[in-house]
């Protein structure tokens, strides 16, 4: 009997330790760090850039991403490829979301950019084959092109040949003969020295599925209608409609019990939703917890 007991307590440690090993933490930035937990919580706390992303290490078993107040970037290709991810809350601090920053979140079906984000980069929601709700600012550019960017990875001729219809003719042609003197071949990524010196393109809404999503406007919806037509790469419907008013508050699911953890824009906890036993700790944080049908117990 002891011997059982003795193999199943080690059992429960290797598991234990099993666990422990899925979550990670460390630094992304010069004063940004993150935390993910064995639940696939992302959280990136701390204040200034995003400059890079440790955890796509472990992108597969990251689920939710709460980005705190005072992050002001979310790095290039952040999330990239993170298939399970199925929630983002993004903060009125972050001012610039980098190129595929989102690529392939095909999990994700709803995300709200904040009235502060001015700038968004090439393919950010590439696909995001799940998305239904999109809530943008009207003064966010969707599609632009950047006279001192270059290209900085590899492209064959069939990517400049697909960049075509969004440049002047004269442009493609001084690109494609370029490419041409660079040794560019059909084949992927053959062509390592890039065009440059002439204008780029940057489609944010690239690869997103018109005809399931709706757009919300936060600002001016002509505006909103008048950048989606000049970056609308091919055909499908969509509906475009006032967003509602951002709010300065925002929830954290807890996976645990089903609760939502609601903090205000200074991030301090203001109130808990659908939570029904409450540390001591938990309800002296609030005067008033919210969203609760049943009496408070302690424990």
């Amino acid at each position: 009997m002891k011997k059982k007991i003795l193999i199943l307590n080690l059992l429960a440690a290797i598991i234990c330790a099993g666990n422990a090993m899925a979550a990670s933490s460390g630094s992304c930035g010069t004063s940004c760090q993150y935390t993910l937990d064995d639940n696939g919580l992302l959280t990136v706390s701390g204040t200034g850039e995003m400059l890079h992303a440790p955890w796509r290490e472990n992108i597969n078993s990251v689920q939710n991403v709460v980005i705190e107040n005072g992050i002001t970037s979310i790095d290039y290709d952040a999330f990239y490829g993170a298939a399970n991810l199925t929630s983002v809350v993004i903060p009125n601090s972050v001012t610039s979301i980098g190129y595929e920053a989102f690529y392939g979140t095909t999990s994700l079906t709803s995300i709200v950019i904040p009235d502060s984000v001015t700038s968004i980069g090439d393919r950010a929601f590439y696909g995001t084959t799940s998305l239904t709700d999109l809530t943008i600012p009207a003064h966010v550019e969707l599609f632009y092109s950047d006279d001192t960017d270059t290209f900085d990875w590899g492209y064959s001729l069939t990517d400049v040949e697909n960049m075509r219809p969004f440049v002047t003719e004269e442009t493609y042609q001084a690109w494609y003969q370029i490419a041409l003197d660079n040794g560019c071949t059909h084949e992927e990524d053959s062509c390592e020295i890039p065009p440059q010196g002439y204008d780029l393109y940057a489609n944010v809404l690239y690869g997103v599925n018109f005809d399931q999503v709706t757009i919300h406007c936060s600002g001016n919806v002509e505006t909103c209608q008048e950048n989606i037509a000049a970056a609308k790469y091919e055909e499908g419907t969509y509906t475009v409609d006032q967003a509602t008013p951002q709010s300065n508050t925002r929830e954290e699911y807890n996976s645990n019990d089903g609760s939502y953890t609601i903090y205000d824009k200074d991030n301090n906890i203001i109130g808990y939703k659908n939570k029904r036993i409450y540390t001591v700790q938990e309800a002296n944080q609030v005067s008033k917890p919210t969203g609760n049908r049943v009496s408070i117990r302690y424990k």
